[in-house]
């Protein structure tokens, strides 16, 4: 937990998560699993605001026990991008805290919208996870600016447009130096780089630029390997995986040596998974 000046942030990491997968097709590829996942708790002397709701019902109910531990009033829970993992724990969290308000960005209600329609929910996180994920979808509040308070203290949406998908966002808190990075980076956790084009990873490196250029002194990422702090170091650290992997993949390697690439370079990162990392694999919903 961090103890700088007047407002303060705890995170709350839910462990690699097995799913149901085909086989892989890959040799070193892990188990299908899906990589460790983050919510971030700010709070000040009375209230809070979590970032991001985690996935499972049992995620979040270990997720709300936790809340309830620091003892404030959860005003807000902001969504930082609209893939499942970081949003399907919402009903359950509304359950404990019924007052609290889901904001996100106009772009992430909208693929929030996209991808809790029935047919994609079935086919995607309750066919990997059944019986895991609630039966019931709340969709987030679109929010009308780009910054909102908590104890008169501004919490700053950053937007950053494609990453590891459309209409990602991070959140900036000035008072404390720490960004909230969602998904546009990940903290020595192999990145869901399946999806992406030539085109979007420049996005991608441009996004982390602007997050660089406001001298964080704590980067809170959206999934990471549990033993690890919130370094800014985390910023550099994607660049230069996504950067690497770009070159890789325009080299025109096969899967398996394509796979065995990021695992070399990236020995030590967590969830060698082939669906975050190779192309006509990469289905993270």
């Amino acid at each position: 937990m961090s103890k700088e000046r007047g407002l303060k942030y705890d995170v709350f990491v839910a462990p690699e998560l097995p799913f149901n997968g085909p086989p892989s097709r890959v040799a070193n590829s892990d188990p299908p699993a899906w990589d460790p996942k983050t919510a971030t708790l700010i709070f000040g002397q009375r209230d809070a605001v979590l970032v991001d709701a985690l996935t499972t019902v049992r995620e979040a109910t270990a997720l709300t026990n936790w809340i309830g531990l620091h003892d404030r009033r959860l005003t807000t829970i902001y969504i930082t991008h609209g893939h499942g993992d970081h949003f399907l724990g919402l009903p359950v969290l509304l359950d404990r805290f019924p007052g609290a308000r889901v904001v996100a960005t106009t772009g992430t209600v909208e693929l929030m919208r996209k991808n809790t329609t029935p047919e994609v929910l079935d086919n995607g996180f309750r066919a990997r996870f059944p019986g895991q994920i609630s039966d019931t979808t709340v969709l987030a509040e679109p929010l009308d600016s780009m910054q909102f308070d908590i104890e008169s203290r501004p919490l700053v949406v950053v937007e950053t447009g494609h990453t590891d998908t459309l209409n990602t966002t991070s959140l900036h808190v000035p008072d404390i130096g720490l960004i909230v990075a969602g998904d546009v980076a990940y903290n020595r956790c192999h990145m869901f780089v399946a999806a992406t084009s030539p085109e979007s990873r420049t996005e991608w490196v441009a996004a982390l630029d602007r997050l660089a250029a406001l001298r964080p002194t704590a980067v809170v990422t959206g999934h990471k390997d549990p033993t690890q702090g919130n370094a800014p170091t985390a910023i550099d650290e994607s660049r230069a995986y996504i950067e690497f992997y770009g070159k890789q993949r325009e080299a025109g390697l096969s899967d398996q040596d394509l796979f065995d690439a990021m695992v070399r370079r990236y020995p030590g990162w967590v969830s060698r998974q082939e669906f975050l990392i190779l192309p006509r694999l990469g289905a993270k919903a």
